[in-house]
């Protein structure tokens, strides 16, 4: 299962567009889910395009990007890490990329190979990026008052409390495992993290290690980060946030198979991440429910777009026990509470 945006991105043959590549592009992957379909594609004379259409079964489309804030965050300085905002080609949006692979592709199969201080680098390049994008005044004032699509989308799962399918199947099993206080908890947490708060930054929407694309090699350490899919206005802790708790799940994942070093690994990532934003004033607790908020909404995805798997269990048992700390055992600089108490039923 993988720990990357939008559910296990899943091999499939229909992934292909009906369109065809462009002319002098090879597609080289093609991975997608119900929620978020993916193209890779290289030119014949080097370069790599990323081509993103949303799922079958997506609920909402891509936001918008309105003009004002793709001419803000162009004049941002580019660090390490630049962003890529798509160009909209009918409901797909294209964007150039450094390499073929998301760096999340990277932490979720690590091996010896794997270059973890430069993974740390691009954390912390990414961390720069976010803060200068939450620094920039005139990108927040061009997008519209919207909450989070990651948190809204958890939010309506959790009120439906749907009983069919794959979806329905997690509710009951999330019922069963963090009781009915905790599930409460958790709508709190995802409502609030709708709320603009007092100082509304523009957001990145879904901050991913899998649209995080680095150089070729395995030794890049400069890259990309996809956006514009998921953009909103909201408090600047939410899109800390939000990575925090994908970055411990993916610790929790290399703990399950006992590899204690790429675990490690994983925490220096997010605490170079950390580095990188430089922001000791956010708020400690808000990072740590919306790090929550981030697992709990990857088991949703996977369940609702991609189907049932039986890790989801220890998803929800990680949520569980995250929690019961206010979130904070998910910050990198905490230890995750062990995983394997069984079901909670209060």
């Amino acid at each position: 299962m993988s720990g990357t945006s939008g559910g296990a991105a899943a091999r499939a043959d229909t992934a292909a567009d009906p369109v065809g590549p462009p002319p002098d592009w090879a597609p080289v992957d093609a991975f997608g889910t119900g929620y978020l379909v993916t193209r890779v594609l290289r030119h014949t004379e080097g370069g790599w395009l990323w081509i993103r259409r949303p799922g079958e079964r997506r609920p909402v489309p891509f936001t918008p990007v309105p003009p004002a804030f793709r001419a803000a965050v162009t004049a941002l300085p580019e660090p390490e890490v630049r962003l890529s905002l798509g160009a909209p080609a009918g409901t797909d949006r294209l964007y150039s990329a450094p390499g073929p692979a998301a760096v999340g592709h990277r932490m979720l199969g690590a091996g010896p190979d794997t270059d973890w201080p430069a993974v740390e680098q691009l954390l912390a390049g990414t961390g720069r990026l976010l803060r200068a994008l939450h620094s920039c005044g005139p990108a927040a004032d061009a997008l519209p008052a919207a909450p989070p699509p990651g948190a809204a989308r958890l939010a309506g799962w959790l009120v439906e409390r749907p009983t069919d399918g794959p979806a329905g199947a997690l509710y009951t099993a999330a019922r069963q495992r963090l009781g009915a206080l905790r599930l409460a908890c958790v709508l709190d947490w995802s409502e609030d993290a709708g709320e603009p708060g007092p100082t509304p930054v523009a957001l990145h929407g879904g901050t991913s290690v899998g649209s995080l694309v680095p150089g070729e090699g395995p030794y890049a350490d400069t890259g990309a980060l996809l956006a514009g899919e998921e953009l909103a206005r909201g408090p600047a802790a939410y899109d800390v946030g939000w990575l925090l708790g994908e970055l411990a799940e993916l610790r929790r994942h290399h703990l399950d198979r006992d590899d204690r070093e790429a675990a490690a690994h994983c925490t220096g990532a997010g605490l170079a991440f950390l580095r990188g934003y430089d922001d000791r004033s956010l708020d400690r607790k808000a990072l740590g429910r919306t790090a929550t908020l981030r697992i709990l909404t990857h088991a949703h995805d996977f369940a609702a777009y991609v189907g049932w798997a039986s890790q989801l269990l220890g998803l929800l048992d990680l949520v569980a026990d995250l929690v019961d700390t206010d979130g904070l055992a998910a910050l990198p600089d905490n230890d995750l509470p062990d995983n394997g108490n069984g079901p909670r039923t209060t």
